[in-house]
């Protein structure tokens, strides 16, 4: 993955970090004033480019920027250069391959994370502090054709799983029939 050169990109975008090992809201962030925001997807295998003047179809072994938007950025912001991520930082993407990114963003304030719905990706998760955020919402208003998840404060509050209600159904019910037989 290359930084692309941005006119809106300001020198602070090409600081970046790279995390190895221990990547948690307590390694990475201030735990009481910020969230850690971790986002994960992967390419589709094979990118359509266009038809040629005998309809058949290139392919590609990269996506353009353009063709790949998605942003995070507070509720309060309107411009992309703020952002936390924006797609258009970066240059390129592979093909079928698996990209990440994480920022703290503060805990008291409401973030939003866009992503475009024909985004040429296999899958894509959004986590805030290792708890995935599911609910997701397409927009139909000035944000048509992006998927819209709330993060920061604004995201909604994590449930436990069906798993874990299951296990904890069964510990309940087996301490009561052991109190039963004591």
């Amino acid at each position: 993955l290359r930084f692309g050169i941005d006119l809106f990109s300001g020198p602070d975008k090409l600081d970046q970090t790279v995390n190895l090992g221990d990547c948690s809201v307590e390694t990475l962030c201030n735990a009481t004033t910020e969230d850690l925001f971790r986002m994960e997807f992967t390419t589709e295998a094979l990118v359509e480019c266009f038809a040629s003047a005998n309809n058949d179809y290139n392919y590609s072994s990269s996506i353009s920027s353009s063709d790949m938007r998605f942003w995070l950025q507070d509720i309060d912001e309107e411009d992309f250069a703020s952002s936390y991520v924006w797609s258009a930082d970066y240059e390129d993407f592979e093909v079928d391959r698996k990209y990440a990114f994480m920022s703290c963003i503060p805990n008291d304030r409401c973030a939003q994370f866009f992503f475009a719905t024909d985004n040429q990706v296999a899958s894509y998760s959004l986590y805030q502090n290792g708890v995935e955020l599911t609910q997701r919402s397409i927009q139909t208003d000035s944000f048509e054709g992006l998927t819209l998840t709330n993060a920061g404060v604004c995201a909604p509050a994590p449930t436990l799983s069906l798993t874990l209600e299951r296990v904890l159904v069964a510990s309940v019910t087996v301490l009561s029939l052991l109190n039963m037989f004591w």
